[in-house]
């Protein structure tokens, strides 16, 4: 019994190692994931594939991808600022993927015009801090 007390530290400091090599762990996995989702949404483009699986089939990989980002994001902690762009992107993403799960009509096309604002507001501040890094 006296060496389990002598044994806690060397175990902490274990775990302390093992969380810190796998803190992203969740995130590569959502991430290496969502690649395999948009390798079968290639596939899916097959005539006997129905429409409705399809639609499946293409929200799974955005929305792995927007979660993953975001869960990166908030593990990161950026400036509040970049923060806040960022989880603007994944958001995008993620209602990109509710937009292939609803029916055609006037909610799905406002819900793809926000997704595709949010993704020109996106790449505007994008170009703008590259630009801004060039002088």
């Amino acid at each position: 019994m006296a060496n389990a007390g002598t044994d806690l530290p060397l175990v902490k400091a274990k775990e302390y190692v093992f969380l810190k090599e796998n803190r992203f762990l969740f995130v590569r996995v959502l991430s290496a994931l969502s690649l395999v989702a948009a390798i079968a949404l290639l596939a899916s483009n097959l005539p006997f594939i129905p429409a409705r699986t399809h639609a499946w089939i293409s929200a799974v990989p955005l929305a792995l991808a927007g979660i993953g980002y975001a869960f990166l994001q908030l593990h990161l902690h950026p400036e509040r600022r970049t923060l806040l762009k960022r989880l603007l992107l994944a958001f995008s993403f993620v209602l990109w993927a509710v937009v292939q799960l609803l029916e055609p009509g006037r909610i799905a096309t406002l819900l793809g015009d926000v997704v595709i604002a949010a993704y020109v507001l996106d790449l505007s501040w994008m170009v703008n801090e590259q630009v801004a890094e060039d002088k």
